[in-house]
């Protein structure tokens, strides 16, 4: 397969060309492409399409275009994978035109840097015979346009490249036509006309060379209100007294050197520079020797804290030697307290003043103030660190035009559009590592200190949530105080409300807070309010729609507002459509939220995110569990979104990814008066979810929250579910006394409440709560009871669900034929119902009933239907459950190898689920 970048867009298999679809296809294509093997995330590819107004149903479309993007792309491999949060193009570089000419302006610079000159020359004239036209011709918005420029710059560097090549090599006087029409393209761009003056000198035309400087001069005086460069006048110089032309692919062109201009912002240089080891080794590798063309900017963004300047101002330094015509650094204060951002103007007199040109000769006017300062850096490698920047306008007056610089960017904002229309590599700096934290501890506080209180030491990394900013802060603060351990501090940072408070400089410094509201107080009033409401979730995060149900706007506007707020990094976005955040981050966001609303709306947004958890959690578990009892939800408060949760899959997922979430909810629901009805049923319809995870105290914990609203407002319904699933939950957790009396108050509540279904279900948990208790006939009334109501009622599901528990108690009192004929009965019900839980269970009494019959080889096949179905489900508890039972089967039939497998891979899931029940499948591990 072969792509076509540099021109129209297409695509080639074989000397077949491939139809791309829509425009929206191929614009996706593209955003893929230019990044062959980098993951791109949806909301870039989404920026990519829509630019600023992308529709409700982005989402949704991107999908769509990828999946018709993968069927016309047919070949031997998938070439656009899902990763993460995005997609990520898998086609080798030489399949890509555009990367066919960046590898080979890279091949032709390492050639030419070795002296070989005319294979250099080749290779750069090979590459610029790639493009066939306009790239990306034929797409609109304004990516495809920042993209055709970025790549109109690259093709005009390597042209130059080519040039100087020529005129290095002797062959001025061929390249005299070429650099004319150089010059004539882009007359203020002074490398072109640096070349036309050496190749008119080379061909013997003094005059001629002479007349481009005076040329030069007069054009730069209309327009810029400049003189010529140092370059251009040592060359005019150097004509005049017939010095012999200088040569060389760097030449030894001098400009005045800028000042070493000190960092700023103390606070990032909190603690000494530790770790980052693979981000410096990017940024040496995009900005060494060797670097790719056109990729001639490295953006370093982060959040608050994350020590961004520091990383920048230590690669600075380990660049030095790449860039021997100087450094320029400037902070750009976009994030600083009490002070305005420095406006392009404002930067840019100071660049140039510090290169060299006097204040009177700064030109008044921004575009002839960037054009004076990249005519000043043509021809030169230096680079330039512009820290602290606030937004891309900011820095793009700023970027210079020579290939031979490089330009570091450190922001609290991504500054996506300048990374589109640049190409710049993108750094996204997190957090420290937990051995990075402790060598930040160590390198302040001594190994010693540190490794005396482990705990405490443990404590200050993790309450510090790895910031290094944090880090830092503690690790001086405890330098300086008497104790010599770190368990005075680190209990400081155990008590949550103090933390922020604990992590402060010395002496009045910077503390956390100050710092979060430099890129706090830059937020839009919606971005800000939405913030302060993402701290009623966990810190771990929420879905989109929970956010939009938490602010009462709708997805699409929440999606903007986070996507300002991860711009500066006050959120992350591990995909398209979550968002969660550190846990100081988290902390700082409670403040902000108390500090800005009142107690009636944040009752309010917890009233709606309720509302959407509820709701979403019924649909979802109505997918997953069909012996789920039907519930009146209270209705959908207003504002509130509930997530879309289309078939198992989807609903497996967001019971996943929303488990911590859900349960915080019930937590703080509990306690809220309003919330009481709700709170009990969302208990309920999250138990199924929890037993099948193996996540008995998370039971636990939701059940006596539930159970608690229930009692306060004595809801009896509410009260009947939530002493059933106590008592569920508390067989499981080894509490069958405490289980009894809840299961009997249960009981009692649905015989009051004539709720035959109610009663159905409680006597199947009293059958299980025999079974575990070794009382196997005491069972068997509870499950015949449970089949009759199940039956009186017309519950198939139920009734099914009866059935196999009925075989299971039968089977277990010895009456093994009747258990067979049960569990076949509920089978036959299931086909109807198409419950695979429920079937799951069958099988796998039905596995165990023929072991206990001698039938193996049934008990086997038994066993795999079940396991099948389990897997299907993600239900890794009854699956790791009907793993042991099969082990048994295996070692019956003198499969010791196999029953090892079938036991080892039910402990992995065991030992974190059911730790009694590891300890039996170790012990019989052991045996073997």
């Amino acid at each position: 397969m072969r792509f076509t970048l540099l021109g129209p867009v297409r695509a080639w298999q074989g000397s077949t060309e491939i139809g791309l679809g829509t425009r929206q296809q191929r614009m996706v294509l593209c955003a893929l492409l230019v990044r062959p093997g980098t993951p791109v995330t949806a909301d870039e590819l989404i920026d990519a399409v829509w630019s600023e107004n992308p529709p409700a149903s982005a989402v949704s479309a991107l999908r769509l275009y990828v999946h018709r993007l993968r069927k016309a792309l047919h070949g031997s491999e998938e070439i656009i994978r899902s990763i993460g949060g995005g997609y990520v193009a898998s086609v080798p570089p030489e399949a890509v035109d555009l990367c066919q000419f960046q590898e080979r302006v890279t091949q032709a610079r390492r050639l030419r840097g070795a002296g070989e000159t005319g294979a250099a020359r080749a290779g750069l004239r090979s590459a610029l015979a790639l493009w066939q036209g306009t790239p990306l011709s034929g797409l609109p918005g304004r990516w495809a346009d920042a993209q055709r420029t970025r790549l109109a710059r690259l093709r005009w560097d390597t042209i130059e490249l080519l040039l100087r090549a020529e005129v290095e090599s002797g062959g001025g006087r061929d390249a005299v036509a070429e650099l004319s029409h150089a010059v004539a393209e882009h007359p203020l761009d002074e490398r072109f006309r640096e070349l036309l003056m050496k190749a008119l000198w080379d061909s013997g035309s003094h005059a001629a060379a002479l007349t481009v400087y005076q040329d030069t001069k007069k054009l730069l005086a209309e327009r810029l209100g400049a003189r010529p460069s140092h370059v251009l006048t040592t060359l005019y110089q150097n004509i005049l007294s017939a010095a012999p032309a200088e040569r060389g692919p760097q030449g030894s062109h001098e400009v005045r050197r800028a000042e070493d201009l000190p960092l700023p912002d103390p606070w990032e240089q909190t603690s000494a520079f530790v770790g980052r080891t693979r981000e410096t080794a990017q940024i040496e590798a995009v900005a060494g020797p060797g670097r790719r063309p056109g990729v001639g900017v490295c953006v370093i963004s982060g959040s608050p804290g994350t020590g961004k300047t520091t990383l920048a101002a230590t690669a600075a330094r380990g660049l030095a030697a790449h860039y021997p015509d100087g450094r320029l650094e400037v902070n750009l204060r976009g994030f600083q307290p009490n002070q305005r951002p420095v406006t392009a103007e404002q930067a840019l007199r100071t660049l140039l003043t510090a290169l060299g040109v006097a204040a009177h000769r700064v030109p008044p006017r921004l575009d002839a103030q960037a054009a004076l300062y990249r005519s000043l850096l043509a021809g030169k490698r230096m680079l330039i660190v512009l820290d602290n920047a606030r937004d891309a306008q900011q820095v793009r007056p700023l970027l210079p035009g020579s290939s031979g610089c490089f330009t570091l960017i450190t922001s609290r904002n991504r500054l996506s559009g300048l990374v589109a229309e640049t190409g710049a590599h993108y750094l996204a700096l997190g957090v420290f590592t937990p051995g990075e934290s402790r060598e930040a501890l160590v390198r302040t506080l001594g190994s010693d200190r540190v490794g005396a209180d482990p705990e405490a030491t443990r404590t200050v990394i993790e309450r510090s949530a790895r910031l290094p900013l944090a880090i830092g802060l503690i690790a001086a603060r405890a330098a300086t105080r008497g104790e010599k351990s770190l368990a005075a501090v680190a209990a400081e940072l155990r008590v949550e409300s103090t933390v922020l408070s604990a992590i402060r400089g010395t002496e009045g410094g910077h503390d956390l807070r100050s710092v979060f509201s430099w890129s706090y107080e830059a937020l839009s009033h919606d971005a800000a309010r939405l913030f302060g409401l993402l701290s009623l979730v966990p810190a771990s995060g929420c879905s989109l729609t929970a956010a939009a149900s938490l602010c009462g706007l709708p997805v699409t506007r929440t999606r903007q507002l986070l996507a300002e707020l991860a711009a500066c990094h006050l959120v992350d976005r591990p995909a398209v459509d979550r968002v969660g955040m550190h846990d100081l981050l988290h902390l700082y966001a409670g403040e902000r939220l108390k500090d800005s609303s009142s107690q009636e709306q944040r009752a309010a947004a917890s009233a709606r995110l309720l509302s959407h958890c509820l709701h979403t959690a019924y649909a979802a578990a109505r997918s997953l569990f069909a012996n789920l009892p039907t519930l009146h939800l209270t209705s959908v408060a207003e504002g509130s979104v509930p997530s879309p949760v289309d078939g198992c899959e989807t609903a497996g997922a967001w019971f996943d990814a929303e488990n911590e979430t859900l349960c915080h909810v019930v937590r703080e629901a509990g306690v809220t008066p309003g919330c009481e009805t709700a709170t009990w049923q969302l208990a309920l319809t999250l138990m199924e979810y929890l037993q099948r995870a193996g996540r008995w105290k998370e039971q636990l914990f939701i059940q006596e929250a539930a159970l608690a609203a229930a009692v306060r407002v004595n809801d009896r319904l509410g009260m009947a579910h939530v002493h059933r699933n106590l008592g569920r939950a508390l067989i499981q957790t080894g509490d069958p006394e405490k289980a009894g009396r809840h299961l009997k108050l249960a009981l009692t509540g649905f015989e009051q409440l004539g709720d035959p279904g109610g009663r159905a279900r409680t006597h199947g948990n009293l059958a299980l709560l025999c079974m575990r208790t070794g009382r196997p006939h005491d069972a068997l009334p509870h499950v015949e009871r449970a089949v009759v109501l199940f039956r009186a009622v017309g519950d198939r599901t139920g009734q099914a669900s009866a059935l196999n528990n009925l075989g299971w108690v039968h089977a277990q009192t010895g009456q093994l034929p009747q258990a067979i004929e049960d569990c076949h009965a509920a089978l036959a019900l299931l086909r109807e119902t198409a419950d695979r839980v429920a079937t799951a269970a069958t099988w796998d009494s039905l596995g165990y009933i023929h072991h206990r019959t001698g039938d193996h080889g049934q008990a086997l096949h038994c066993y795999e239907k079940a396991l099948a179905l389990d897997r299907e489900l993600g239900d890794e508890v009854n699956a790791a459950d009907t793993l042991c039972r099969l082990a048994e089967t295996r070692l019956a039939t003198g499969d010791v190898t196999g029953a090892r497998e079938a036991w080892s891979s039910a402990l992995t899931v065991l030992r974190r689920a059911d730790p009694q029940a590891a300890d039996r499948v170790q012990e019989r591990l052991d045996e073997v």
